[in-house]
């Protein structure tokens, strides 16, 4: 079973999150669009192969992930934020 977490970022804390993002779109209806569109994409990648597939959203705090980014020496990006959600899917608020 693949097992992948999602990173769920607040309606109240995304102006922050572009902060610290400039990359996420600036809309957050968009972005939630995106992360939902990523997870049928994944999650039919997987149940086509016949494998099972399970989604978690996480929450994510901004000063937690620029921490991380720091921790790991990377500059924040969204691909980042996906490794932070999953590297261990907690709730990260």
């Amino acid at each position: 079973m693949a097992i992948h977490a999602y990173p769920l970022i607040l309606r109240d804390d995304y102006n922050g999150f572009r902060q610290i993002l400039p990359d996420l779109p600036e809309d957050y209806e968009k972005w939630s669009y995106e992360v939902e569109r990523k997870k049928a994409k994944d999650r039919h990648a997987y149940e086509s192969g016949g494998g099972s597939f399970e989604s978690h959203d996480v929450r994510v705090n901004g000063g937690k992930f620029v921490e991380y980014c720091q921790r790991i020496k990377s500059s924040p990006t969204i691909s980042v934020l996906y490794n932070f959600v999953n590297e261990s899917p907690l709730d990260h608020s």
